[in-house]
């Protein structure tokens, strides 16, 4: 991260996004600042903090709202939870079925830093993969509800969307 005087700071992530550390690239001086699971700062920030407005999951701080923005929506680190419902809900899954909750309410091992349902074993679904996701929880489902006759092509609602046709 640049300064107006010209100097760099190096941001240090943790596996959130969350840049925990900045070393001064002159000094080699680190500063530290630290958040709790949820997002909530844990002491003071410190004045010197070279990452601007970027805090919790890389996610823009609005010190106005109180609210951090992760892209798809606003998160809220008070209440531990979005102020939006997730617009890819999985419904199959019930860690996910809160729609307003920040990675399945286990922060500590799974992440949500793009607003849009948690990420697991770092694979993080998006809208632009939505189809891809849904055929990988449709091949662990067991068995598969169809929605249609056996004779004809299967309709599945997954995510909230209907696939039809041969999904495998």
């Amino acid at each position: 991260m640049p300064h107006s005087s010209g100097t760099v700071d190096y941001l240090v992530g943790d596996q959130h996004g969350t840049a925990g550390i900045a070393i001064d690239s002159g000094s080699l001086k680190p500063t530290y600042r630290y958040y709790d699971p949820y997002g909530n700062p844990v002491g003071a920030t410190p004045a010197n903090w070279p990452g601007g407005n970027k805090g919790f999951a890389g996610g823009t701080e609005s010190k106005a709202t109180a609210l951090t923005n992760l892209g798809a929506r606003e998160y809220q680190p008070v209440s531990g939870a979005f102020i939006t419902p997730d617009p890819l809900l999985n419904s199959y899954d019930p860690q996910d079925l809160n729609a307003y909750a920040y990675a399945g309410d286990s922060p500590s091992t799974t992440e949500n830093s793009s607003g849009q349902t948690k990420c697991d074993a770092g694979f993080c679904p998006t809208e632009a993969n939505t189809e891809q996701v849904a055929k990988e929880r449709l091949h662990a489902m067991q068995p598969v509800t169809r929605l249609m006759s056996s004779s004809g092509p299967a309709v599945v609602r997954i995510m909230g969307t209907f696939l039809r046709g041969r999904i495998c």
